[in-house]
């Protein structure tokens, strides 16, 4: 499928309220500020933008490819939790960062995706079969329990 077929395929409705509801906030921001672009909503209108194009690139990725590296990314999100057990940076009172420099990483916001693509990938592989035995929630409950340890 080309790139342009993706894009016809996009629920733009979706992308429009989406930016409809974000507008909505910026204005309220600014009006906070007491109409001010500053401190606030100069910083969210960059991040909104910066998250639309991630939404749009995202959007683009082929399922398969998600699928094929669904587990793997898993397993990177995990190393990264147990990274910020060990050496992540306090902030807002706990320690649940990672500092980059430019940016602070928060890998459970990460591993929020990782385990949706990690548990989409296992459910999408098993059969009518599996599915009426019990003994197949096993591996599901595992992939939620060690994240949350």
């Amino acid at each position: 499928m080309t790139l342009t077929e993706k894009l016809w395929q996009m629920s733009w409705s979706l992308v429009f309220w989406l930016c409809a509801i974000a507008t909505i906030g910026f204005f309220m921001l600014y009006s906070a500020a007491n109409a001010s672009l500053d401190p606030w909503t100069t910083r969210q209108a960059m991040r909104f933008g910066l998250g639309l194009v991630l939404l749009l690139t995202i959007a683009m990725i082929d399922i398969r490819l998600m699928m094929r590296y669904a587990y793997p990314l898993y397993a990177v999100v995990l190393v990264l939790l147990v990274f910020v057990e060990a050496r992540g940076v306090v902030g807002g009172g706990a320690q649940r960062w990672i500092d980059l420099g430019a940016i602070n990483l928060q890998p459970s916001e990460l591993m929020k995706v990782a385990l949706v693509l990690a548990l989409a990938r296992y459910f999408h592989s098993l059969s009518l079969e599996d599915t009426g035995r019990p003994t197949f929630l096993i591996v599901p409950l595992l992939m939620v329990f060690v994240p949350v340890v």
